[in-house]
């Protein structure tokens, strides 16, 4: 079994530790490097550039920001508020000086304007406890540089008023576009993280449903993050000046994580379903190849789909297509085809701690199967059962020992943890011997016994593990084993759910 985007061989190498790890890291180093790109990104509102270039909008918009400056679709009001200001005309007018010379300003219009003008009315309030400033920005007044000029004016606003020999407890507010949208974006980068822990927390809870597990889903949800990150640092070297709408990433972000869970749940799944059949390495080269050809395939199609976006003459829809096109395919063809199988494979069975994908049956439901098969009493059927895997202990190598072990009920598996290490290469006729010694039966019964304890172990165990453990023994086991493989069409699984393990 296998797909077409990892071959077989590259699927079996993907799945031992020491690749594994080397993958990993390299994905995991590439793509932190891509989303490091992400800080360079802005967020702002801007409304009118985010039109089409051929709108009657944007082209007045554009006149008048070569005719005047591009503050002056939105000047930004600053209000300077402290009793008795009408007095202060000089240093109101030094204020207006000092506005003038910040970095981000083109122009101020305030109480220094000439006498007689229009304006000349709006600058002082009436009861003279209040002054008002337009200030006339050098860039487009939602964008990001705008609103970063404001910030930067809000800080410098008291060394202002102390240099303008203004009172230091005169209090300031802004108004306009540009304080609006200073404020949209800093309120959604304070919900930012609120957001995303709410939305790790729900994925994180439903995968551990999922999988029975709380590592394999702190995993996944680590890849998904990356993969938006990395997204996010593409496309922010991509858009002219790292500068997005302001909702874009949060809309991509929640997007490409949902997404993202269904792959996890889908390759995820898929691992965990062939663990029940075959080891962990085994199950990995077996399910990683099979579905990364399917996430492939509808990631590609989710790509396209999304770039479909990009049709629309907005600017928020293009930034979307753009950045949801490189996340799906991120998603698709690295996080979820390389760093996840990866990353399952370097922490092994540990991923699905506390859980396991292979449920072992119960003492009581194992040993009932020995005694149908010898007539024995409870007794007995332990006695015979013990000695049984203990010597298959002794004779099987410790690792194929242990992997017996997990699959088998804590008492039963404790016998086989006991004797193994030796792997003595002694013969089917040494092996009934040390039965009969060990369950203080004649030889003929113990060659009876070992049989049936044997095709109870094969229904219990998953067929590649019991193709392991004949592997590991000589030509002469097969009379042993009998029939042994022709049982796994009553394994346990079909059988009503086992009572928890005893022992």
């Amino acid at each position: 079994e296998g797909g077409r985007v990892l071959p077989a061989v590259g699927a079996r190498l993907l799945a031992t530790r020491p690749v594994a790890a080397l993958l990993a890291l390299a994905c995991i180093a590439g793509l932190g490097f891509l989303a490091y790109g992400a800080r360079s990104a802005d967020l702002g509102v801007s409304y009118i550039p985010s039109l089409p270039a051929e709108s009657a909008e944007r082209r007045a918009s554009d006149a008048a920001a070569r005719g005047f400056g591009p503050g002056v679709l939105a000047p930004t009001d600053v209000l300077v508020e402290h009793d008795g200001l009408v007095r202060s005309l000089p240093q109101l007018v030094e204020l207006q000086r000092l506005l003038s010379r910040e970095r981000g300003v083109d122009d101020v219009l305030g109480p220094a304007q000439p006498a007689g003008t229009p304006f000349e009315d709006l600058t002082v309030s009436k009861d003279g406890g209040a002054a008002r400033f337009a200030v006339l920005l050098d860039s487009e007044p939602t964008g990001t540089a705008a609103i970063d000029d404001l910030d930067r004016l809000r800080e410098r606003m008291p060394a202002l008023l102390r240099e303008a020999g203004l009172p230091e407890d005169a209090r300031t507010a802004y108004a306009g576009e540009t304080a609006l949208a200073s404020e949209t974006t800093a309120s959604l980068e304070a919900d930012l993280g609120r957001i995303a822990i709410a939305m790790f927390v729900i994925a994180f809870v439903l995968l551990a449903i999922f999988l029975r597990a709380f590592l394999a889903p702190l995993l996944l949800i680590f890849g998904s993050v990356l993969a938006f990150a990395a997204s996010f640092g593409i496309a922010s070297m991509l858009v002219p000046d790292a500068n997005f709408v302001f909702y874009v990433p949060l809309v991509a972000g929640v997007l490409l994580i949902a997404l993202g869970s269904d792959y996890n749940v889908f390759i995820a799944g898929r691992i965990r379903d062939e663990m029940r059949r075959r080891r962990m390495r085994e199950a990995i080269a077996v399910a990683a190849p099979a579905a990364s050809r399917a996430i492939t395939v509808a990631g590609l199609t989710l790509a396209a789909t999304f770039a479909l976006l990009a049709i629309v003459p907005l600017r928020p829809f293009r930034e979307l297509a753009l950045l949801m096109t490189i996340g799906v395919l991120v998603d698709a063809l690295v996080v979820r085809t390389v760093l996840i199988p990866s990353l399952l494979a370097v922490f092994g069975r540990a991923s699905w701690w506390p859980g396991s994908p292979q449920r072992p049956p119960s003492t009581t439901a194992f040993l009932e199967r020995v005694s149908a098969r010898t007539g024995y009493g409870d007794g007995q059927a332990w006695e015979v059962t013990r000695a049984t895997l203990a010597t298959l202990a002794e004779r099987i190598p410790a690792r194929e020992s242990r992997e017996v072990a997990r699959q088998l009920p804590g008492g039963l598996a404790e016998s086989l943890r006991r004797a193994e290490g030796a792997c003595e290469p002694f013969p089917c006729e040494e092996f009934v011997d040390r039965v009969a010694r060990r369950a203080r039966v004649s030889r003929p019964h113990a060659r009876q016994d070992a049989r049936a304890v044997i095709a109870t172990l094969v229904e219990a165990l998953s067929p590649t593990e019991v193709d392991y453990v004949r592997a590991a023994l000589s030509d002469d086991y097969r009379g042993l084993f009998g029939d042994a493989v022709d049982v796994r069409a009553e394994r346990f699984e079909r059988a009503p759910e086992p009572s928890p393990a005893v022992g």
